[in-house]
């Protein structure tokens, strides 16, 4: 006899598929009824004293917005001189790699030369070494 359990049992993607409406779909709905709702309600006439409501309505939202554009103008000043910066530090930088590469450079020709002064005795007295005892042991 099967398990009427079983038959109960839902797979991952329906229980994947149920979640994301629950948990997703639900709550994104609700708010853009919620959204409507509210843009309907304020709207709506409510009382004789409207045009005074709008009034104050609009010289809050002038409140509010006038901050927003002088802060807007700043943040937006520093961003074009982080650009102007970031254009003339990437002008200097390959100049100055260029200055610090030769540098480098110079400093390896002068460790090899000064490697080279060392070992060339070592080398030619071991090369004089060998030409004699091949020469004397043929």
């Amino acid at each position: 006899m099967a398990d009427p359990k079983s038959k109960a049992r839902k797979t991952p993607k329906q229980v994947t598929k149920s979640e994301i409406g629950i948990q997703i779909y639900l709550p994104l709905g609700l708010g853009v009824l919620l959204f409507l709702l509210i843009a309907v309600l304020v709207s709506i006439n409510v009382s004789p004293m409207d045009a005074n409501i709008h009034q104050w309505a609009d010289i809050s939202v002038m409140m509010l917005v006038i901050p927003m554009f002088i802060l807007s103008f700043f943040v937006l000043a520093l961003l074009i001189l982080l650009i102007v910066g970031q254009a003339k530090l990437l002008g200097w930088i390959p100049t100055q790699l260029r200055k610090v590469q030769a540098i480098f450079l110079k400093i390896a020709l002068t460790v090899y030369n000064f490697s080279e002064k060392v070992t060339t005795p070592i080398v030619t007295i071991r090369s004089k070494v060998s030409g004699l005892r091949k020469g004397l042991f043929r």
